[in-house]
């Protein structure tokens, strides 16, 4: 009776999201009204970061390629990505883990950052297929995230955390002094926030939760990308 009555209360929402050609803003308009529920994540996810339907190409990589100069490091990060969690400890998701995180940097031109291994392991639990797993994940570092894990001084992640200290200094300038009084600057708690869009610092169900509202539902934005 409740799965009625739920099915009922997303009918639209579930016909739209069943087109070949989903409208992305009509359903950023039903989620607000309703929430997105956790069965349609999956699916929604996709069609709001713009992969919905994409083919990854993910067939053209073998084990062979599996040779990056950071590779066991990816390996290290992959066997402790969400050990509460069971699905994570079975072996076809952590080789699922390895070669994507791999084939990203690969196609990105890019030295594996860690960190890398929590914004990929929620889409995961989607119940999406591989490539989808990857179409989403490299999205939503695009959409969101560009540049906060490049380069080998991590320049874009320094200038956010300047601008952290700056907004609390704003907003909430008694703490901010506070903060400052004891040396604890926002690096020292809120790198991870920020580099993982706080994937490595919440218990799962809340990080789905906090992506559907803080960050899929929002409208599409031009991104900044730091040019000096």
């Amino acid at each position: 009776m409740e799965n009625t009555v739920a099915d009922a209360d997303n009918e639209e929402l579930i016909k739209e999201c069943s087109c070949d050609h989903p409208d992305s803003d009509r359903i950023r308009v039903l989620c607000k009204e309703t929430g997105i529920p956790a069965v349609l994540r999956g699916r929604i996810w996709q069609i709001l970061l713009g992969v919905c339907n994409k083919n990854a190409n993910l067939e053209v990589w073998s084990e062979s390629d599996l040779d990056l100069e950071d590779q066991q490091v990816i390996k290290a990060d992959v066997v402790r990505t969400r050990q509460n969690i069971a699905l994570f400890k079975t072996e076809q998701v952590q080789k699922d883990l390895e070669t994507l995180l791999t084939v990203y940097c690969k196609r990105r031109s890019v030295k594996y950052t860690q960190g890398l291994n929590e914004i990929i392991a929620p889409f995961f639990v989607l119940d999406l297929e591989k490539g989808e797993i990857f179409n989403c994940f490299y999205a939503l570092i695009q959409k969101f995230i560009p540049n906060t894990l490049r380069g080998h001084d991590l320049k874009t992640l320094r200038r956010s955390l300047d601008m952290l200290r700056l907004l609390l200094l704003y907003h909430c300038p008694v703490l901010c002094r506070r903060l400052d009084s004891l040396e604890l600057r926002p690096d020292l708690f809120a790198t991870s926030w920020l580099a993982t869009m706080m994937a490595g610092d919440l218990e799962m169900d809340v990080l789905l939760r906090l992506w559907d509202g803080n960050g899929f539902l929002w409208p599409p934005a031009p991104t900044c990308q730091c040019t000096s």
